[in-house]
Formats: C-alpha cells, sequence, structure tokens
C-alpha cells in the first residue's frame, strides 16, 4: 500500500490486488488441496490463517463517459476514415465482444437472419472458458451496418488486417493490434473523463449501459 501513496484510486487498485494475491495464496493451503497431499506435513496454523482481506471494494462498473455522444462521435469520426477501427468499436459496444473475439471474429459467426453472433471454437479462436460459448444478440440496425460490410469483404475476417493470424507462437499473437492501438487512443481522447489503461474493457462493459438507457425508452 506504501507505493499508492496518498492517491485513494491507486489505494484501492493496491486493495484488490493484495486480496487478490493473498486468495491465492490462502488456496495452496485449502484442505482441497491438502488432503491429496497426506505424505506432506503441514505447519499448524497453516500458512496465512489468521491474516485477513481488506474491506472487499465494490466491483460495480460505473463509467466515465455517456455511451451515446460516444457512439455519435464514432459514427462522425471514424465510421469512414477508419472503418476497421468503427467495426471494433461496434462489435465491442453494441456487442459486448472481448478483444480476441473480436481479432478472429469470421463472417460465418454472423447469422442474419436471426440477428445474433455465434461465439465458438474456430481454427483460430478458442473461448475464454465454457460459458463464453454461445449466441450473441445484436440489434436489427447493427446486423444491417455488417451486412453492408460483408457484402465489401474481401477475405473471411470480419476485421481485415494486412497481419496474418498466427498458430505457430506462444504468444498472444493478436491480427488488429495497430487497430486496436488506434481505437484506443481515439477512446482516451474523446471517452474518458480519467486515465484508463483498458478503455477496450470500459468500452465492452458500457453494453450494459446502453441496454439499460435503451430499455428506459430513451433514444437519440
Amino acid at each position: 500500500m506504501g507505493s499508492a501513496s496518498d492517491d485513494p484510486v491507486r489505494q484501492r487498485s493496491a486493495r484488490i490486488s493484495a486480496n487478490s494475491f493473498l486468495r491465492r495464496a490462502k488456496s495452496l493451503f485449502a484442505s482441497s488441496v491438502t488432503k491429496h497431499l497426506d505424505k506432506v506435513s503441514f505447519p499448524n496454523p497453516l500458512p496465512f490463517d489468521g491474516v485477513e482481506f481488506y474491506k472487499r471494494a465494490s466491483m460495480r462498473y460505473q463509467g466515465s463517459f455517456d455511451v451515446l455522444d460516444l457512439i455519435e462521435a464514432a459514427k462522425k469520426e471514424l465510421a469512414q476514415p477508419a472503418p476497421e477501427q468503427f467495426k471494433v468499436f461496434l462489435l465491442a459496444v453494441m456487442a459486448g465482444l472481448r478483444r480476441r473475439e473480436i481479432d478472429t471474429l469470421e463472417w460465418n459467426a454472423f447469422r442474419w437472419e436471426r440477428g445474433t453472433i455465434r461465439i465458438e471454437p474456430t481454427k483460430w479462436f478458442h473461448p475464454k472458458s465454457e460459458d463464453s460459448i454461445g449466441d450473441v444478440e445484436i440489434d436489427p440496425e447493427l446486423t444491417e451496418v455488417f451486412r453492408e460490410y460483408h457484402a465489401k469483404a474481401k477475405g473471411c475476417f470480419v476485421i481485415e488486417s494486412k497481419v496474418k493470424p498466427r498458430l505457430d507462437v506462444k504468444w498472444e499473437h493478436y491480427r488488429c493490434t495497430s487497430i486496436f492501438e488506434n481505437l484506443i487512443e481515439w477512446l482516451q481522447s474523446k471517452a474518458l473523463s480519467r486515465p484508463c489503461a483498458y478503455p477496450r474493457h470500459e468500452l465492452r462493459r458500457s453494453r450494459a449501459r446502453l441496454e439499460a438507457v435503451r430499455a428506459s425508452g430513451v433514444s437519440r
């Protein structure tokens, strides 16, 4: 906590990180683990017994921007001059897709008549978890936007990039790194009222806020 100084934001982040590390450390000595190690002698009390967590910080998402204003700005400033950035933006904010899902999304994932995007294992994509597999519903307007892009597509991937996908690497390889980075710069200049290391995450989470706005009957 010392390195967080007097900055309340950094202190909150440090507490969350400390709790995470402590939780992992305690899990090493959980009964579900030690019961399989009958030949190992463990001290009593076990390591980390009695070490308390920091009070759990609220993990409720609070956006730092107006999502509807951001969508309007993206239409005006990205749709024509930077269509790949605009497609990434739409898939994140309107469909809530993650970076890896967007990077390797293929056109055959669209179920046009159903108005859904199928997230499932492919040659290039392995879901983050089993819970990530399924259909993502998208608005009819968004479906039509991507129908138009599909009609002009030059390849199988939704986001066009000169970088080829690779399976022969041990690190996380993205086809669309430069597109993501350019979009991040745009987001930081347009959307975020506070510094954020992961604006893509905030953009993806904004889908829930957008749905809440729509449910309330507010539109522009």
